[in-house]
């Protein structure tokens, strides 16, 4: 009688799956790839500017003999801003470790100069209180930047617009040639554009404006067609 041994049956398994592994790989179907549309949304808004930074620069100097103190410039500005109806509260100092700044021009002239900045809520209030400046004398004034206190959350609410643009346009033309849209397969902003620089704010001896801010945002949007 022969010795003979029967190998387990499950040792060539590893051997058969990878004999056979490349036909079941092979013996799907492709995927195919998923029909689509694309399409370039676009939105815009205008906003009335409701935050007004105003530079204010307070400077020692001389009328004639007498010397107008940093000091009393300041009591005088804020007694008269408070006249004309403007919160103090949002006049605050640039440098708020520092009271004073002192500029040496030579080792016996010295100036010292604050610098504040006052941020207003309407155009109104900024003609108030540069009337209020001028009365007092204050040369060095100027508006640096004009913004919306809201502007974070309106550039999101801009680019939900022009994604809903963007649907709009691509339901419009699947509808025409009879299929219905999917949903979204990829969405890209393009670009976003923000107008609230110095420039728009015009001035002269006469009129003093202020153009309103536009927030524009394109978007690039892929729509499955089902």
């Amino acid at each position: 009688m022969n010795n003979l041994k029967i190998k387990n049956p499950f040792t060539f398994l590893p051997f058969y799956l990878f004999t056979f592994l490349p036909f079941f790989l092979f013996s799907q179907p492709n995927i195919e790839t998923i029909p689509f549309i694309e399409v370039n949304g676009y939105s815009q808004m205008e906003l009335i500017p409701n935050k007004i930074d105003v530079q204010i620069v307070l400077k020692e100097h001389f009328d004639g003999m007498y010397k107008i103190t940093v000091a009393e410039q300041e009591s005088k500005m804020k007694n008269m801003l408070k006249i004309a109806g403007i919160d103090l509260s949002k006049l605050n100092l640039v440098n708020a470790n520092a009271d004073y700044i002192i500029i040496e021009k030579r080792q016996k002239d010295a100036t010292a100069e604050k610098t504040y900045m006052l941020t207003l809520p309407t155009v109104n209030m900024l003609v108030s209180a540069l009337q209020v400046l001028n009365d007092l004398n204050i040369k060095d004034v100027n508006v640096v930047s004009i913004s919306h206190s809201q502007m974070d959350n309106l550039k999101e609410t801009i680019k939900i617009k022009a994604i809903q643009d963007a649907k709009t346009q691509a339901n419009a033309l699947i509808t025409a040639i009879g299929n219905t849209l999917g949903s979204p397969l990829i969405i890209r902003e393009i670009a976003c554009y923000l107008d609230d620089d110095e420039n728009n704010i015009m001035e002269n001896e006469y009129m003093l404006a202020l153009k309103k801010i536009k927030i524009e945002s394109t978007v690039y949007v892929r729509f499955a067609i089902e």
